[in-house]
């Protein structure tokens, strides 16, 4: 009997995992697969919660395609449901110009979704000779994930002139329909 139930405690992790796994690829958008997976408390209730960052089959024909971020919160029940999806945040396979795609990167300037206790930010960098990098900021407000900051730094390699820094606070948009564009003064 014991045994029985040290067998069955080291299985419960397992088997949430694979549930959490079965939910994820349910809420993968038809003819596209998980990318990268990042966890994290967005919410503030003290779950962690999971962004999919997922990419099309359809990717090495067209890099232009766009790859969609799913977010899924963990409810009281301990269960994922997907609450949002947003095509427009993370860069596509060509976006990167020269440099390449900014997902594929494994060097220190690798694109990241960093989980906070309050929301998300979305990484890029992207360039050859003009660099530079881009930090997209959402916050959860009211239910909703909503833009909250827009910071850029882009530098020339063959200019002694300083990098420039915009910051912008934006108008707080929902993450479902942000486009770059809101990013701009």
């Amino acid at each position: 009997m014991r045994r029985a139930l040290l067998v069955l405690l080291f299985a419960l992790p397992v088997f949430a995992i694979s549930r959490d796994q079965a939910v994820l690829q349910r809420g993968l958008p038809a003819r596209h697969a998980i990318m990268r997976v990042f966890l994290g408390d967005m919410n503030n209730d003290g779950r962690s919660d999971v962004i999919v960052l997922a990419r099309s089959w359809d990717e090495a024909t067209n890099p232009d395609t766009p790859r969609p971020i799913l977010i899924f919160l963990r409810n009281a029940q301990g269960h994922l449901k997907r609450v949002a999806r947003a095509d427009g945040i993370v860069a596509c396979a060509a976006c990167g110009g020269v440099a390449g795609d900014p997902w594929a990167r494994t060097d220190h300037n690798f694109a990241r979704i960093s989980l906070e206790p309050d929301g998300f930010s979305v990484l890029e960098f992207a360039g050859s000779g003009w660099r530079g990098w881009s930090k997209v900021s959402f916050r959860f407000l009211a239910g909703r994930f909503r833009l909250s900051s827009c910071v850029q730094k882009t530098f020339h390699l063959g200019h002694i002139f300083a990098p420039v820094i915009s910051r912008v606070t934006p108008k707080p948009v929902l993450l479902e329909v942000f486009k770059h564009s809101d990013c701009l003064h």
